[in-house]
């Protein structure tokens, strides 16, 4: 809810906590927290995210090109 609202600050905290468990939310949380570094132009980390979860089909279709 809070990406949706483009709290992008407050939406990253919390994904950054769901990314280091490992809950069937973990990988989601790595690519939205990828995500929202990208929108920040915070390119390298986004990079290093994405090529976490590139590979499943969930995301492989929405990673951007960087």
């Amino acid at each position: 809810a809070l990406l949706m609202l483009n709290k992008l600050d407050a939406a990253q905290t919390g994904f950054f906590k769901l990314r280091q468990d490992s809950s069937e939310y973990s990988k989601a949380s790595v690519f939205y927290y990828a995500y929202i570094a990208y929108v920040q132009n915070h390119y390298g980390l986004a990079r290093q995210l994405f090529k976490q979860v590139e590979l499943l089909p969930a995301f492989k279709q929405l990673i951007p090109n960087i």
